[in-house]
């Protein structure tokens, strides 16, 4: 920031003459390569006479550069127009000194933007890495430039920031993306410097682990596949197996989850497993414990019936539900009149787990003798079967609850009535007998 001001040189005196210093450009010069923006001119009340005019820069009315104007006067004139101070031609001190009769214009208070380049983030800390709940900032630096003005983007998409920071505190796995900002000068038609993406990674914790099994047969026994998975979390994710107070294993992994095996015996418990998950410092999970114990599949195995019912009451579908005894792993067949039913049909739905068979509508082509059979799905044991149900349209309609409450309700206001006629006839009657009673004392006692 500095002052100039032009003083004038004339030989004479003009008392209704008024000199100022103005600016093509506004208040604000561009500095550029080699040369200032042009644009300081004089400009006269009634022209401009000839005479020498200096521009005087800072306080200290230090002479810049000198113009003179000969002929017509003009109503303005370039008061300075050309390279940098430090290249220009200014008077030497002492030359060029104001008469008694000189003017003086307006100071005129000018600044020097340095044009923008080299836009660049920097990230605390460094490299942008951060757990969820932390802290974050990035501040846009610049190799050159003065006046600046900062845009911020995340994901392309331009978003509030008060300046060349921007801070992220507590940040969260929805902070994680790219980064850049937009630097211009803060004047019109500004040049712009744009800096390179910045990928900000958050990491989250891990949730609470949870345990799984399965079982196989192998030829020498059979054999649980132990799973451990968390549902959220950043890998790598350290996984390990214990069972009752025993590590029995242990892993890293660049998922959430992982598998274990261990060797079982069928129809004994061989304790409790519990999976243990950490991804951060001494972060350590267990999860709930699960005992380690495969039951076969034995006793009854029974066919439950539900029929589904339209609004108006008319039975249009039907859930089988088939259920065993005890088992630990079962495996489901389905089948209609002695017919064996694949997994999935036009009429017919079975669930994944293969316990549950839902006909949406009962038709003539689906209505028959239905019944299941289970076994271990580990082995390749004998199926039991339950007993078979028929299952039909039938034209037949349920009471609906509307029609429940109703009658309800009118049995309620019948008890209610009949409750008010009893009170009201004994009472009569305890009247009438208290009546009677009275005129045989009166009898009496005359």
């Amino acid at each position: 920031m500095c002052e100039c001001e032009c003083a004038v040189l004339i030989s004479s005196l003009f008392p209704c003459l008024f000199v100022d210093i103005v600016s093509l450009c506004g208040r604000t010069l561009h500095a550029g390569p080699g040369a200032w923006c042009s644009g300081l001119f004089l400009r006269g009340s009634r022209g401009l006479p000839a005479g020498e005019y200096q521009l005087l820069r800072g306080s200290g009315d230090r002479p810049v550069t000198l113009h003179t104007l000969q002929g017509d006067p003009p109503q303005t004139s370039p008061c300075w127009y050309g390279p940098t101070p430090a290249e220009s031609t200014a008077a030497e001190p002492g030359q060029g000194e104001l008469s008694a009769y000189s003017l003086s214009s307006n100071a005129l208070a000018f600044q020097v933007v340095i044009p923008v380049r080299g836009a660049s983030l920097r990230s605390d800390p460094d490299p942008p890495v951060v757990w969820e709940g932390g802290r974050l900032t990035l501040h846009c630096e610049v190799g050159a430039g003065s006046h600046l003005s900062y845009r911020w983007y995340f994901n392309r998409t331009e978003r509030p920031a008060p300046g060349r920071s921007l801070l992220l505190q507590p940040v969260s796995p929805q902070h994680s993306g790219q980064y850049y900002c937009i630097v211009g000068n803060a004047m019109r038609d500004s040049r712009v410097s744009s800096s390179l993406e910045l990928e900000v990674r958050v990491k989250a914790f891990l949730s609470e682990p949870q345990v799984s099994f399965s079982v196989t047969k192998e030829e020498w026994g059979y054999r649980a596949n132990v799973r451990c998975w968390a549902t959220r979390g950043s890998p790598p994710v350290r996984f390990w197996l214990v069972k009752d107070s025993s590590v029995l294993a242990n892993r890293t992994t660049a998922s959430l989850s992982t598998v274990f095996s261990v060797p079982v015996s069928i129809g004994r418990s061989l304790g409790r497993l519990r999976c243990g998950a950490g991804n951060h410092g001494n972060q350590e999970l267990l999860s709930p414990p699960l005992n380690l114990e495969v039951v076969p599949v034995g006793g009854a195995v029974q066919l439950q019936v539900e029929y589904l019912y339209s609004a108006d009451s008319e039975a249009v579908g039907v859930t089988l539900r088939c259920g065993v005894s005890h088992g630990t792993f079962p495996e489901y067949a389905w089948f209609r009149n002695d017919t064996h039913l694949p997994g999935g049909g036009d009429s017919y739905i079975i669930t994944p787990q293969g316990h549950t068979l839902i006909l949406p509508i009962i038709t003539a082509g689906n209505s028959g003798h239905y019944h299941c059979q289970a076994k271990d799905s580990f082995d390749n044991t004998s199926w039991i079967m339950s007993p078979a149900t028929l299952v039909q349209k039938t034209d037949g309609r349920l009471v609906s609850s509307e029609v429940i409450a109703v009658m309800f309700c009118c049995f309620l206001l019948l008890v209610l009535v009949g409750s008010v006629c009893w009170t009201f006839t004994l009472s009569k009657t305890q009247f009438s007998s208290c009546s009677r009673l009275a005129s045989k004392l009166e009898q009496l006692a005359q």
